[in-house]
């Protein structure tokens, strides 16, 4: 499930092709976060740490800037604190999406341990 709470701030920039808004521009930023593999990279490098960890479905909210790139990002109900710690250390190397308005979008991600 995907929700987005937007704010307006100016992009800037020369293009005249129209940015995506609203749930479009959310669904871009949910799409390269999960294009990433940063949720998959995190959650096995936690059960190698710590394999007698469950199942478990994580709310994400991830706020995007006016030019695009993802600049932090919320975990809620996550099954371990270094689970967060990890995503908001790699979400910065998420590519940018393009500018637009500012926004926070929100993913459900269900973990699984695979047994």
């Amino acid at each position: 499930m995907n929700s987005v709470r937007l704010s307006t701030q100016p992009g800037g920039g020369g293009d005249t092709t129209p940015a995506p808004t609203g749930a479009a521009r959310a669904n871009r930023a949910i799409r390269a976060f999960q294009d990433s593999r940063v949720v998959n990279t995190c959650w096995q490098n936690l059960l190698r740490m710590n394999p007698s960890l469950r199942d478990a479905s994580v709310r994400i909210t991830l706020s995007v800037n006016g030019q695009g790139r993802i600049t932090s990002a919320t975990v809620s109900g996550s099954p371990d604190p270094r689970f967060d710690a990890c995503i908001r250390g790699r979400v910065g190397t998420i590519a940018p999406i393009g500018a637009g308005e500012s926004l926070d979008a929100q993913t459900t991600v269900n973990l699984t341990t695979g047994g």
